[in-house]
């Protein structure tokens, strides 16, 4: 199947775009999600649709792994598997991804909690909640175990605002303190401030980089 080919989903008032790569974009050029296989061996997907659904599967050397998108009236399910052809040995992890598209996109993967949000409308994202499996946060990998058949599964709601989406985080994440590009004004000598990504301008203006959870030291 050609790399772009695709089909359209209706879906609360907009099409989810389910690519033969595994990424489904909400709309035309919004933001977008996609679960891949883990590493080669997996052949060409072929890619399938049927009232209200498309599946993309994967089969080859390695096994197979199907990727499910499923929409209802009001929610939108992601469900991935991988089989093996040969049980065992270390598992190479699966991969998920967002890209923002003409909107934007975050992930909070904790193991057993994690939650991925498109905002295609700034005013009416939508969240996908971890129901199933788990994400890690190095690359958002999902590892499914050596010995058994892994599975993935998300779903989510487009909901009107933002109040509901930081009380569907675990309550033991730390709370969001600062924006990117927020000031926060320390009153310390200069140069006492380091971390990994963080400098310090000759005016004693500390600057940090990265992106998630970065340590900063005082000292």
């Amino acid at each position: 199947m050609a790399g772009d080919a695709s089909v359209g989903l209706a879906w609360g008032g907009t099409v989810l775009t389910v690519g033969a790569r595994g990424r489904a974009r909400l709309g035309a050029t919004g933001p977008a999600v996609a679960v891949a296989p883990p590493g080669p061996g997996w052949g060409e997907p072929r890619l399938e649709s049927y009232e209200g659904e498309a599946t993309l599967t994967w089969s080859g050397p390695a096994g197979r792994f199907v990727v499910r998108h499923h929409v209802g009236d009001d929610v939108w399910s992601v469900r991935a598997t991988v089989t093996r052809a040969v049980p065992g040995g270390e598992p190479r992890p699966c991969r998920l991804g967002v890209e923002p598209g003409d909107g934007s996109a975050w992930v909070w993967a904790a193991g057993q909690a994690g939650l991925v949000v498109l905002a295609d409308d700034p005013a009416r994202p939508v969240v996908l909640r971890l129901r199933r499996g788990r994400l890690d946060a190095d690359s958002y990998a999902w590892s499914p175990p050596a010995a058994a058949d892994g599975v993935v599964e998300l779903s989510g709601e487009r909901h009107d605002g933002w109040d509901r989406v930081p009380g569907l985080l675990p309550g033991w994440l730390p709370r969001l303190t600062r924006r990117v590009g927020d000031d926060v004004e320390l009153a310390l000598p200069d140069d006492v401030v380091s971390g990994p990504g963080v400098t310090v301008g000759p005016d004693g203006t500390a600057v940090v980089g990265g992106v998630g959870a970065v340590d900063v030291r005082v000292v």
